[in-house]
């Protein structure tokens, strides 16, 4: 939802996820899966020029970006001729920007093994060379 004096937020039937009041106001809000992980955020325009997409259980920011005009209208569509929607964005100047979705890296897994070898690397690391033992 969002009203007229700044405040954006979502509820799920009558209980509410979130809420956040800013001195400006949401021109603009839609729903676009901008971080690829299959659930929508809520993105924003706001008459600052700001843009934000927000998470839809939390609230957490996870894109900004700002106009230097307030924001128009946000779509979805094919801006890049990729085949797949683009997040896309007009200020009232009518600057447009197209967003693609955000794949975040997943760093691999370090197995008991690995941090097995690094604790005694580490270890090692600790003891003077000369086979005296630090006191700690």
């Amino acid at each position: 939802y969002s009203l007229a004096n700044g405040t954006v937020g979502i509820y799920d039937r009558m209980s509410r996820y979130w809420r956040i009041k800013s001195k400006n106001q949401a021109v603009s809000i839609f729903a676009f899966d901008i971080n690829d992980d299959g659930v929508q955020e809520l993105i924003t325009g706001w008459s600052s020029g700001k843009i934000d997409a927000r998470t839809e259980r939390t609230g957490e920011v996870v894109q900004k970006d700002n106009f230097n005009a307030p924001i128009a209208g946000l779509v979805a569509g094919d801006y890049r001729k990729e085949g797949r929607d683009q997040l896309i964005s007009c200020s009232v100047e009518g600057e447009i920007r197209g967003y693609s979705s955000i794949v975040k890296e997943t760093k691999p897994e370090t197995t008991t093994a690995e941090q097995n070898t690094l604790r005694e690397l580490n270890q090692r690391k600790k003891q003077p060379s000369d086979g005296t033992q630090e006191l700690q």
